[in-house]
């Protein structure tokens, strides 16, 4: 049961009128989400082999809740993406009326692993908002949840915010075949509050039985049983 308390993420601009506003995640499902058909008990088939319900991303309310949880930044100008020499390094470039958005990390690249796909080159995106939560939250800043489709892959990071952060540092790798524009208007962060709390992990074979008995009673209706029975609306406003 959510409670109805509240919380409010803070951020600032510095009264920068290059800068959008950063906005629920919801205001950011992607156009490939929304043309998915999506399946119900008026238009439902069966798989020929398995002999049950054919279902689509749209049926799983786990993955719509990952696309609109907390807010997100969005790139607040046009960046151009050129492969500029014989290793496939990038040459980046954007227009001089906005803060800069990107800088080069060179030192990591001999010491993380390199995303798969990606250009071993770290950028960062140097985020310009203020932020500040709530008294003992924090946040989950990373790759726009599920968003595979962009060309870069920006690294995930939890920040204490309650002190008030300004500015920060948010590295990303680029796809390393990418050459075009990333649109101004382009998701690049999501950030996800969350309450700071202490945590135990504990083996609990009790669990089991009401793990089995919801799961048979999934198994035994067509569709939708994990939407009515268990998921809970989230609010991020």
């Amino acid at each position: 049961m959510l409670n109805n308390k509240v919380n409010k993420l803070k951020y600032a601009t510095s009264n920068d009128l290059a800068l959008n506003n950063v906005l629920p995640a919801k205001q950011y499902i992607p156009e490939w989400y929304k043309k998915i058909k999506g399946v119900h008990y008026g238009n439902y088939s069966f798989n020929a082999e398995s002999n049950i319900v054919d279902k689509n991303v749209k049926s799983c309310y786990p993955y719509l809740d990952s696309l609109m949880a907390g807010y997100t930044i969005e790139l607040w100008c046009d960046i151009e993406v050129k492969i500029s020499d014989e290793k496939g390094r990038h040459y980046l470039r954007w227009g001089q009326g906005s803060p800069e958005p990107v800088g080069v990390r060179t030192l990591d690249e001999k010491n993380i692993p390199i995303p798969f796909g990606c250009e071993p080159s770290q950028y960062n995106w140097r985020i310009p908002y203020t932020f500040k939560t709530p008294k003992g939250y924090s946040f989950l800043a990373t790759h726009p949840l599920n968003r595979f489709d962009l060309p870069f892959l920006t690294l995930s990071g939890i920040v204490d915010a309650d002190q008030t952060i300004g500015r920060g540092n948010y590295p990303f790798f680029l796809n390393k075949d990418f050459e075009g524009i990333i649109k101004r208007g382009t998701p690049i962060v999501q950030i996800i509050p969350f309450k700071i709390e202490n945590w135990e992990i504990e083996k609990d074979e009790s669990i089991n039985d009401e793990g089995q008995k919801n799961w048979l009673a999934a198994k035994n209706t067509f569709l939708g049983y994990y939407k009515k029975n268990m998921w809970q609306k989230k609010s991020y406003e």
